[in-house]
């Protein structure tokens, strides 16, 4: 995230307030703050300054919040994640940092900073530049106004692509959990019928396992000699339901991942 960006994004912050990039405290020469704002309201009258850092060494060495917070009520630095610790903040000063990618970006705020008298010669002499600044600048504020209001536009149409988009997944989520259900019902059901099978089994000592031809043979001795045809029947049975089983653990299996 570059010092613009981050500018641009306090540009989108404060659309409905009067926002000053690189907003110089006085004359020539004076100390230049990355951004300052009034927001429109005199309950209280309130102007909030901004300190940009893009890099961990700009922050350690720039010590300068003292002096820009004698023009604002409310002072923060503006950074990315992991440039400044919560700990380094000064007293009263607070923090704000970007989140979400492209032009899903925002700030947020992660400190809040304490409200404080700015000092009047210096509050004044700022003001002085911003309107200087405003009547110089007024053709960049419409193509502002104009970019604005693109970003909020794409902003609404890409918010209503995830909502169809969440609509479809929705659906097709519901789909798949209504098939799965149906599946275990089914197998339930069938599992229920063969219970009888594995009980008529259990009598005659057949021991069933996933090797059919010894089953066979268990089934054969036990029968001794019944007609041949009744046995394939059994036979197959049990095959099913070995199969059964293998797709009841498979079904577990994925029900649970």
């Amino acid at each position: 995230m570059t010092a613009d960006g981050l500018n641009r994004l306090l540009g989108v912050r404060h659309a409905s307030d009067i926002y000053v990039p690189e907003c110089k405290m006085g004359a020539a020469g004076s100390r230049i703050l990355d951004g300052w704002a009034l927001l429109p309201t005199w309950s209280p009258l309130t102007t909030i300054g901004y300190e940009i850092k893009v890099s961990r060494s700009d922050w350690l060495q720039d010590q300068k919040y003292e002096d820009y917070r004698t023009g604002c009520h409310l002072f923060y630095v503006v950074a990315p994640k992991g440039i400044v610790q919560k700990a380094e903040l000064p007293n009263g000063v607070g923090l704000i940092e970007p989140i979400g990618k492209g032009d899903g970006e925002r700030l947020v705020m992660r400190v809040k900073g304490v409200r404080q008298q700015p000092d009047p010669s210096v509050l004044v002499h700022l003001m002085a530049h911003v309107l200087m600044w405003r009547k110089d600048d007024r053709e960049k504020g419409a193509q502002t106004r104009e970019q604005r209001a693109a970003f909020w536009q794409k902003w609404v149409e890409e918010k209503q692509q995830f909502h169809a988009i969440g609509r479809s997944v929705k659906g097709r989520m519901r789909t798949i959990l209504r098939d799965a259900l149906d599946d275990r019902a089914r197998a339930d059901a069938r599992a229920k019928e063969l219970e009888g099978v594995q009980a008529i089994l259990d009598e005659l000592g057949v021991k069933p396992n996933f090797n059919i031809w010894s089953t066979r043979r268990q089934i054969e001795s036990a029968l001794n000699g019944v007609a041949k045809e009744t046995i394939m029947d059994l036979t197959g049975t049990i095959e099913r339901l070995v199969s059964l089983r293998g797709r009841l653990q498979t079904f577990e299996h994925q029900a649970l991942t």
